[in-house]
């Protein structure tokens, strides 16, 4: 939007539409957008390139200016967890942009079902209709090339070499005849200068610059949907197919995308004269109106493809096509392997679709545990030692990198297990690439909606949806639905004993707000012991510390409480060989936090604080159980407990429905 728009008064932001205020706007702003415009020839338009060379960019260097200048968060509102196929398109742009070799390569994005394939693409054309800006081309010409194909031999010798830039191409049949028929005197001159120019904006609904191609059934699909189609009153007369208006070159889609991008929908199942004209477009910059005495047409867009991982296999395994595959750079575009990143997905699909729970409750944990599931379908058994339950959790920055190590207790950093799942050679096997669909998560998610009138979309229920949604899919093998089964109730790692973990920690956590004056006392206590522990082992380490005048009757050293501080390690996933190191690191995290003058305590260093909540809970289950009894009659203190459960349930984001179903299964668990 131009700043002049942006600068106008809008309507009023309340619930009185002011219909003719509404009106009044809508004509200005139109009336300044007509003003803006005026006459121009290529007289004129040779004078806004002297002062600005890159209004002539070429269609992938504009394309890469806009990524470029947007940066990552014009796909981070629309996609998530997949920062690394988003980096590898910029970079290939950014080469087509440079003149390099490899944008002659038509970029391709392969990935399984609903990865985010359509929606990144999307992105980038409703990047290029937003901030492109005006776009100028020869009036009346039905593909609204640039004017500068006007220009020949010498005159465009000289323009380029003056203003530093490269004119690719030259006139469609349509603009040659305007040249020739109405700007050529007598004498021989041809006033190129004199022809009308206008400006254009990039529009996906008029499919200016920006449009896609979606492969037809053989019968009805031809080459005229790529390069336009006859035009049956002009071939029926004198000219024939020589006239220059013989074909609609605006109704291909070759003739839509110029100056822009063109999308090629599952573009396997294009024909293969079809994807000849692809590669031979995005190789020489041409296309052939077949049927037609054209010389073949100049075109300047940036195609865009993509395909699910079945049809790339099948096509890349077909040798009859090794001439295509070398003109093709892969972008894969996997499924999320992040938990925070799946659950993204889910909020955005439940917010911009018509789905159930859209209007419902959603519990906290709900769509975490349906999360959790998804990713865990999507991962590779690591060959190190890690179980995927605690890789999920490291992807996701949920577990302690002192918890990940290898069989031989040496800590695993977090890349070289991203390195491992991808280094499978068949890019199906790789992680992210197979598993469950996000739009089946969300089949689950609305159906464990339909068979309650609560409003309330519960953990429980989800797991249940999850259990049942696999009776209603197509697409998995039955050994794949066994194995989605057993991650959900496998006994010792399963979404279940997540779901279980879950109940007792938010039940715990609202139960611990009673207890949260004991729980600082904890938190201060380990540090304590930790620093006793660095001062006994070394003697002078810590010197000038409090502690060392804390001795017994004898004077010596008090020792430290190896046994409590490895209850609360325990909790932290310490291996019992990593404690020193660790209890070293957590004094020099300390010594970080109060060298920037920020306290170092309960409230600021969440790790320990949950680790402490965890060890207090364990030593409160009796007690716990006590207040969720329901079988004998409970004192005033009792009862104020259970009050006080509720309204730390609340707190947290639960209502009185999923408040009620926590209760229960923090009950049930605790008693089984």
């Amino acid at each position: 939007m131009a700043k002049s728009d942006q600068d106008q008064s809008r309507p009023k932001d309340d619930h009185n539409l002011d219909v003719d205020g509404l009106i009044e706007f809508s004509s200005e702003r139109r009336r300044r957008k007509h003003k803006t415009k005026k006459d121009m020839t290529v007289k004129d338009y040779l004078r806004l390139l002297e002062k600005n060379p890159s209004i002539a960019q070429s269609a992938v260097a504009r394309l890469a200016r806009i990524i470029d200048e947007q940066g990552l968060e014009m796909f981070t509102s629309q996609l998530f967890g997949i920062e690394k196929p988003i980096n590898e398109i910029n970079a290939h742009l950014e080469a087509g942009a440079r003149g390099l070799s490899n944008r002659k390569k038509l970029l391709l994005l392969v990935g399984p079902p609903g990865s985010g394939k359509s929606t990144l693409v999307d992105t980038i054309k409703r990047a290029l209709e937003q901030h492109a800006g005006t776009v100028y081309c020869i009036k009346g010409c039905p593909i609204r090339e640039e004017p500068l194909h006007l220009l020949r031999g010498e005159e465009r010798f000289r323009l380029e070499k003056t203003l530093k830039i490269k004119i690719s191409g030259d006139l469609c049949p349509v603009c040659r005849d305007l040249l020739t028929t109405r700007f050529k005197d007598e004498d021989g001159t041809v006033r190129w200068w004199d022809v009308p120019v206008e400006g254009s904006e990039f529009s996906i609904q008029a499919c200016r610059g920006i449009s896609s191609f979606e492969p037809k059934d053989d019968k009805t699909s031809d080459m005229s949907d790529l390069c336009g189609k006859e035009n049956i009153q002009i071939t029926m007369g004198k000219e024939g197919h020589n006239h220059p208006r013989s074909f609609f070159l605006e109704s291909g889609k070759f003739g839509q995308a110029n100056r822009g991008v063109l999308e090629g929908v599952e573009l396997f199942k294009s024909k293969t004269e079809q994807l000849y004209a692809f590669l031979s477009l995005n190789e020489e910059g041409v296309f052939e109106v077949h049927g037609s005495s054209f010389a073949r047409i100049h075109a300047d867009l940036v195609v865009i493809g993509h395909t699910n991982l079945a049809e790339y296999k099948e096509f890349a395994g077909d040798r009859k096509n090794e001439a295509i595959h070398n003109r093709i750079h892969v972008v894969l575009v996997p499924y999320a392997i992040r938990i925070k990143d799946e659950v993204r997905v889910y909020q955005k699909l439940i917010e911009d679709g018509d789905h159930e729970i859209k209007e419902c409750h959603i519990a906290p944990g709900a769509l975490e545990l349906a999360a959790m599931f998804a990713v865990l379908t999507r991962l590779v058994p690591s060959k190190m030692g890690v179980d995927n339950f605690l890789k999920a959790k490291v992807y996701d920055g949920e577990a302690s990198r002192f918890a990940v190590r290898d069989d031989e207790q040496r800590p695993i950093d977090l890349q070289r297990l991203l390195i491992e799942g991808q280094e499978v050679d068949d890019i199906a096997k790789r992680e992210g690439m197979f598993g469950v669909s996000p739009r089946d998560i969300l089949d689950a998610l609305n159906t464990a909606m339909v068979d309650y009138d609560d409003n309330c979309l519960t953990p429980m229920r989800v797991v249940k949806a999850l259990r049942e949604v696999f009776d209603h899919l197509m697409g998995y093998s039955p050994e794949e639905v066994r194995r989605f089964r057993e991650l959900i109730d496998d006994e010792e790692e399963s979404i279940m004993a997540e779901f279980r973990k879950f109940v007792l920690e938010s039940v715990g956590k609202a139960f611990l707000k009673a207890y949260n004056d004991f729980s600082r006392e904890l938190f201060n206590r380990y540090i304590k012991e930790v620093e006793r522990y660095q001062i006994y082992r070394s003697p002078g380490m810590v010197g000038g510390s409090a502690f060392e005048m804390d001795r017994d009757d004898r004077g010596n050293l008090l020792e430290p409480d190896e046994e409590f501080m490895k209850q609360i390690e325990g909790h932290l996933d310490v291996h019992p060989s990593s404690a020193t190191g660790f209890r070293s690191e957590m004094l020099a995290t300390r010594g970080l936090f109060l060298g920037r003058g920020e306290k170092f305590d309960y409230d600021s260093y969440e790790p320990l604080a949950d680790a402490v909540d965890r060890h207090l809970m364990e030593k409160a289950q009796n007690d716990l159980s006590l207040v969720l009894s329901t079988d004998r009659p409970l004192e005033d203190n009792v009862k104020k407990r259970a009050e006080d459960i509720f309204d730390g349930l609340k707190d947290a984001g639960f209502c009185e429905v999923c408040s009620k179903e926590m209760v229960q299964k923090a009950r049930d668990f605790i008693r089984g």
